[in-house]
């Protein structure tokens, strides 16, 4: 679905009970009705959603500050998938995404710091390199759901590297703690993204097994600690150990 306003619909934060008519409440009213817009077609006939045992998947990565918002408002299970930030940073560089544009998205919510960011305004507004900067915008973000993770034990957690080690086995087990019963065609489909590669950075088909160390061969070790020295100072509970960040 696409979210309204531009680089802030990607950094946006929603409190519980708030509202946020022209940014992400139409994509996202529309997705949890089973009606997800992509490009000029809906991508599933209003008739699929009769039928028998039809659940619906909305895969949203722009609001995760705002999933409080989300599942007061729409009532979903929530999985987290969490991802290394080297990688992710990796990612964003690639795909052109601004640093300073995305530190500044953070800064121009009051609301959010001042409900859940503040001790950490100084690290965000001390980032100097393109590194630093998406590193302390993806632990900014991850400090909030974290925080929404404690007030929300039965939520899901996931971390993204086991997932691409192991795809099938960590899907059958996310099946079962969701209530979902395994099909063939949901195994042929996991068995074909993870190991068919699409160039498209939006269309999620890779080789899974190549991923999760991929960002040690393209980053240096010093940005490596850099990366490092921001995320450790929000105090998450993600990748502590000195083994997630050795190349």
């Amino acid at each position: 679905n696409r979210i309204g306003g531009g680089m802030d619909g990607w950094f946006r934060y929603i409190p519980p009970g708030g509202r946020d008519p022209a940014g992400l409440e139409p994509p996202l009213d529309a997705a949890f009705s089973g009606l997800p817009w992509s490009g000029r077609r809906w991508q599933h006939p209003p008739r699929t959603r009769l039928a028998p045992g039809y659940r619906i998947i909305v895969k949203e990565v722009a609001a995760m500050m705002s999933v409080e918002w989300i599942v007061q408002r729409y009532r979903p299970k929530v999985v987290a998938v969490i991802r290394h930030p080297c990688a992710v940073i990796l990612s964003e560089l690639a795909q052109g995404t601004s640093p300073e544009a995305s530190v500044n998205a953070l800064l121009n919510q009051a609301e959010l710091f001042r409900g859940h960011l503040e001790p950490w305004r100084s690290v965000v507004v001390g980032a100097r390199t393109p590194v630093e900067r998406l590193a302390a915008v993806w632990a900014a973000r991850h400090r909030v759901l974290a925080g929404a993770m404690t007030r929300h034990p039965g939520w899901v957690k996931l971390f993204y590297e086991p997932l691409c080690r192991n795809p099938q086995g960590r899907f059958r087990d996310l099946s079962h703690r969701l209530g979902l019963v395994p099909t063939r065609e949901m195994r042929d489909y996991i068995e074909y993204s993870s190991r068919t590669s699409v160039p498209d950075p939006y269309e999620p088909v890779r080789v899974s097994r190549l991923q999760p160390d991929k960002w040690k061969q393209q980053m240096t070790a010093e940005e490596a600690q850099s990366v490092r020295r921001v995320v450790e100072s929000f105090q998450l509970p993600f990748y502590e150990s000195d083994e997630h960040w050795s190349l």
